[in-house]
């Protein structure tokens, strides 16, 4: 019986970590990307801009159009190669930074995610969930390796709207039972083989993180947003990449995942 994991290649995460983007990409490469949710992103453009500058790093920006589509992939794509871009970074929502996996790797460059809010799954994984032009599902695409830096900035997440950290909580929470469905069934996982014992176990401690800090932050972001208490869940940003290694297959365990 095989047991194998993935992750990705380097974990970041703290108040103000937005600080240490330049620096970090600087080794992987020399000439970035960012595809930017405008939104999410407006008030931090500035301040990274300057940072790479310092850094003597070039820096293309691009604003994300809005879906994760074929046509949005292609037209990144044709930036990266005319600039000659080394990495590709997606900053924003689940959609911008499945896009910049989605780019990055099929331009073999370097590949950085920095989420902006704490319901999606996107940052860690080595999958994108792929649209159609008017927003339908289109496809899975996966690809051979999670993303070389995972960047979470827990103030910027504390400063979203509080509902997207509800929603995170959630998801994360969902991930304990996912992993215990998948133990009991010995169900193989995208990596190739049967989850490892200590990412098998890493829900159980992440439910009790959840289930201890996740009831009294709803009230801290009602009053002040407190990063450190953000920080206290890590699971909910890393849920994503412990849900690859322990979910079962879908087509052969269809009751079990079914919608109710």
């Amino acid at each position: 019986m095989i047991h194998s994991s993935i992750f990705p290649a380097k974990y970041v995460q703290g108040a103000d970590a937005i600080a240490e983007l330049a620096p970090l990409t600087a080794n992987l490469g020399k000439n970035a990307l960012l595809i930017a949710d405008i939104i999410g992103a407006k008030k931090l453009l500035p301040r990274i801009r300057d940072s790479f500058e310092a850094a003597k790093l070039t820096l293309v920006v691009e604003e994300f159009r809005g879906e994760c589509c074929d046509q949005e992939i292609d037209r990144l794509k044709t930036i990266v190669n005319d600039r000659r871009c080394d990495v590709v970074i997606g900053l924003g929502g689940g959609k911008a930074m499945d896009t910049g996996k989605s780019v990055g790797h099929g331009m073999s460059t370097r590949v950085v995610t920095v989420p902006t809010i704490a319901s999606t799954d996107a940052a860690t994984s080595s999958l994108a969930v792929i649209y159609t032009v008017e927003g339908a599902f289109d496809r899975y695409q996966f690809f051979t390796k999670n993303p070389d830096l995972v960047l979470v900035d827990t103030a910027i997440i504390a400063k979203a709207p509080v509902r997207f950290l509800i929603a995170g909580i959630g998801d994360a929470l969902s991930t304990w039972f996912e992993a215990d469905a998948c133990r009991q069934s010995y169900s193989s996982n995208v990596a190739g083989g049967i989850v490892t014992g200590g990412i098998r176990e890493s829900p159980r401690e992440m439910l009790r993180c959840l289930t201890g800090n996740g009831p009294g932050l709803r009230g801290s972001f009602r009053k002040v947003a407190v990063a450190d208490a953000v920080g206290q869940i890590p699971g909910t940003f890393a849920a994503g990449d412990r849900r690859e290694d322990e979910r079962c297959d879908r087509e052969q365990n269809p009751i079990r995942f079914r919608r109710t």
